[in-house]
């Protein structure tokens, strides 16, 4: 297992778009060439949107971030995200990358 030191969770750069989808097909068990047209027209597509979890600087885990918002008695209005498309490559399951350990 690599140690937390190494790991970091950001946003993607554009450069690592490829390697971001590559990851989420691998991990939700997707044909790239089936998947990419939908994964191109997806409302979130945004690359701020996009977080990685970088273990040993290469993405092992994503997510999409997806910004929304809640009014509130109609005059306050609350800022939200959910996420969606979490998945992690397959061979690095269950080894507990990003854990928060005390």
């Amino acid at each position: 297992m690599t140690s937390a030191d190494q790991q970091t969770v950001r946003a993607i750069a554009q450069l690592e778009q490829d390697q971001f989808f590559d990851v989420l097909c691998r991990a939700f068990q997707l044909n790239p060439e089936l998947a990419g047209p939908i994964y191109d027209q997806d409302p979130f597509f945004d690359l701020t949107h996009k977080r990685s979890l970088f273990n040993g600087g290469q993405i092992a885990s994503v997510l999409t971030v997806i910004p929304s918002s809640l009014r509130l008695h109609s005059q306050v209005q609350l800022p939200l995200a959910g996420i969606a498309g979490v998945g992690t490559l397959p061979e690095l399951t269950r080894l507990r990358l990003g854990a928060l350990r005390a």
